[in-house]
């Protein structure tokens, strides 16, 4: 039996911003949000764990504003999982992130769509967001947690990412986490055009590069290659392999059903707990492969739903950058190894 690697829990579908990124999930969310209890999360993180997983990411909705959020954490780091948090940082206050250091929460990844706060808010949809966002950046990056800066790249915010760069150094982030729009090939709010792409290719990149060495030669870090290529590759497409950003379109279907390795790593827990395959099951809303409300993770994870998915994987793959998001170390050369075991 191949081992599960990765578990995403989300233990609560609510989030009071907007953000065009989630609308599709947000709909399933709402119409799947009966909360499952702690004491059944608990079952679910043992189940994982004896079946190989070690990463645990709690996501959402917006995971803070799960009550029982330290309690579940707590119980995570019990049982030897890495666990890192993704939060759009609305409600990480002092008290919850001082609890969260005792319990011994690992990494959190903090949402952020510009470093302008008009920007910022307009994109996701809710005035005071980056007000929240910054100063939890701020309390994070003072902390021994790992702060990871994630940002999806996108038209609205693409000329900023020498400025997002610069804000990671400036509040002491671990890494950066540079993401494609998701699910954005209809209506097509996010996705940089063929104009676009040039210009980030010729002129935005080259700056955010430069920027990028200056910053590690000021703070006296050793450049790595890994995160350099990671930057330099950004938008940018291999050989062999015809991407079209400006239609969303990241693969051909052969090509990232043989490449993906995701449902032989990977689970994803719903509030109700309902069991999603990948990241991108989330915006098809299928194929549900199980439910642990009445099935054990690892009867789901070896069920013949599972094993069709791994065979026949779905249309959608085509339309999904999971493979293709980057890590860019920032304080130091070795913190990319937990920013995502996916690859």
């Amino acid at each position: 039996m191949i081992n599960l690697k990765h578990l995403t829990i989300k233990p609560t579908g609510y989030c009071d911003h907007n953000c065009p990124f989630c609308i599709s999930r947000k709909q399933i969310l709402n119409s799947r949000n009966n909360e499952i209890s702690i004491a059944e999360w608990k079952i679910v993180l043992r189940e994982a764990k004896d079946i190989g997983a070690f990463y645990l990411t709690i996501s959402g909705g917006e995971p803070t504003h799960y009550k029982k959020l330290p309690e579940l954490v707590s119980e995570a780091k019990k049982l030897g999982f890495f666990v890192s948090l993704n939060t759009n940082g609305r409600f990480l206050n002092k008290n919850l992130l001082s609890r969260m250091k005792k319990i011994g929460l690992d990494q959190i990844k903090l949402s952020l769509y510009s470093t302008n706060e008009k920007e910022h808010d307009r994109i996701r949809g809710k005035r005071g967001s980056f007000k929240y966002a910054n100063a939890a950046a701020i309390l994070i990056g003072k902390s021994k947690i790992k702060l990871v800066i994630h940002i999806v790249i996108n038209k609205h915010n693409y000329t900023r990412l020498p400025d997002f760069i610069a804000y990671s150094f400036n509040v002491g982030a671990s890494s950066l986490s540079l993401n494609y729009p998701e699910n954005d090939y209809k209506k097509r709010y996010l996705l940089l055009g063929k104009k676009d792409l040039r210009i980030f290719k010729e002129k935005v990149l080259p700056q955010a590069i430069r920027e990028y060495h200056n910053y590690k030669k000021q703070n006296k870090i050793i450049l790595d290659s890994k995160s350099l290529l990671c930057l330099r590759n950004f938008y940018s497409d291999k050989k062999g392999v015809e991407r079209k950003f400006y239609d969303g379109l990241y693969w051909d279907k052969k090509t990232i059903h043989r490449k993906c390795n995701r449902p032989d790593i990977f689970l994803l827990v719903y509030p109700n707990g309902d069991v999603f395959p990948c990241n991108g099951s989330e915006y098809t809303h299928e194929p549900i492969v199980g439910n642990v409300l009445k099935q054990s993770v690892s009867s789901i994870w070896v069920g013949e739903k599972m094993k069709e998915y791994r065979k026949n994987r779905m249309d959608f793959c085509k339309y999904c950058p999971m493979m293709l998001h980057a890590g860019v170390s920032i304080i130091t050369t070795n913190n990319l190894r937990y920013t995502s075991p996916i690859k």
